[in-house]
């Protein structure tokens, strides 16, 4: 709660800022005072009287420092008075001072783990305080003249071994976008695993992925304060969480197995289709979606000694034949899915021999394969083919 605009006394100063002195020298200067709070005491107040606490170089009396790359971000800081006839002490200056005025931009992520196995990006958002006519507000602040909450978000990313890069946000501190680390697109899908340090700054313009610094860029330092942090430290690990416990190749989109026993035509030959049942496990301690857009897997047929791979695109389903985009699957627990596609390559005659490799992919790792024999008779085949 602010304090009152009149008939202010040192005893609510010290009541409310935790201070026990009854001299407004000390009150005006201790450590205690919220620079966050939009009324405090100034190192000189501003040419408009009404708005005294704007200080006069219009900045609150806070100074943000500027960023440079490489260096290691600093802390805002709060010019106090410093007393006498151009900095006076004035208890006045409390008047309207609200000593729980909260930091008008936090970005809360100190530390965290990235699987490059189940995720494509990383994304820092930050928490900005709610609009107070008490608290100092992200869009009451500039730096050198440029709004702070016209400002972008962004990353100086560092890691041994790797080139530092160098992106923010691509809309603005008020739009309340983030900054996006796509381990897709270059340079980072290039990254090994391993340590990295992202330093936070705002920046006057934007910058994307793999760009070079826009010309005439200016960048400050992030306020400082409690539950906010200028750097984050990245564990960057490539662990699976799924692994495949069975899987069985057919010609349905429910999957069905075809054995050796049988005469059914069979992916490879005349049908033009394969399909492929695989039972899912997820490993974590948490439930996992899995996408069908996250899934690649190839047939690779040997025929007279002639491998080609296809890389098969198709759909995924579930064992009803219903195709389904995505799937949940809970902390330990297993679910059977099937890879359809329409087309595969067919046999060159009714002899042929065409032994087969199903792979498959979660963004670039391979987690389930088995091998099939199929061979052409008459027009019909028969099969071999189940679990590796």
């Amino acid at each position: 709660m602010a304090l009152s605009e009149t008939n202010l006394t040192i005893d609510d100063v010290k009541s409310a800022i935790g201070d026990n002195s009854n001299d407004v020298g000390t009150l005006c200067t201790s450590n205690n005072i919220n620079m966050y709070s939009l009324k405090k005491p100034v190192y000189q107040e501003n040419n408009t009287a009404s708005e005294w606490y704007k200080a006069k170089d219009g900045n609150y009396s806070l100074t943000i420092p500027s960023f440079s790359y490489g260096q290691t971000p600093t802390d805002w800081t709060y010019h106090r008075p410093s007393g006498g006839s151009v900095e006076p002490f004035d208890l006045g200056h409390f008047r309207g001072y609200n000593h729980n005025a909260e930091i008008p931009l936090v970005q809360p992520q100190q530390s965290l783990s990235f699987n490059l196995w189940s995720s494509s990006y990383i994304t820092f958002m930050y928490m900005m305080a709610p609009e107070n006519s008490a608290y100092l507000n992200m869009s009451d602040l500039d730096y050198n003249g440029i709004p702070l909450d016209t400002m972008y978000l962004g990353a100086e990313v560092i890691k041994s071994g790797e080139v530092t890069q160098y992106l923010t946000a691509q809309d603005t501190i008020a739009m309340g976008d983030g900054v996006v680390l796509d381990f897709n697109q270059s340079p980072f899908n290039g990254w090994s695993t391993g340590t990295a340090t992202v330093k936070f700054f705002l920046s006057k313009l934007p910058r994307a992925q793999g760009a070079a610094e826009p010309i005439a860029n200016a960048k400050c330092n992030l306020p400082s304060g409690s539950g906010t942090y200028r750097t984050c430290t990245i564990n960057i690990t490539n662990e699976s969480v799924l692994s495949e416990t069975a899987n069985w190749v057919g010609i349905t989109t429910t999957g069905t197995f075809v054995s050796g026993a049988d005469t059914y035509e069979t992916p490879l030959v005349s049908t033009n289709k394969a399909a492929w049942k695989l039972t899912i496990k997820n490993n974590s301690a948490s439930s996992y979606t899995l996408y069908d857009h996250d899934l690649d897997w190839l047939i690779k047929p040997d025929m007279d000694n002639m491998n080609v791979s296809i890389d098969c695109n198709g759909k995924m389903y579930n064992t009803a034949g219903t195709a389904i985009n995505s799937v949940s699957i809970g902390a330990g627990s297993s679910t059977t899915i099937v890879l359809y596609y329409a087309y595969a390559l067919s046999a060159d005659g009714p002899d042929d021999y065409v032994t087969t490799a199903f792979e498959l992919e979660h963004r670039g790792s391979k987690i389930a394969s088995t091998l099939a024999t199929y061979e052409a008779s008459s027009g019909a085949a028969g099969g071999m083919g189940g679990p590796m």
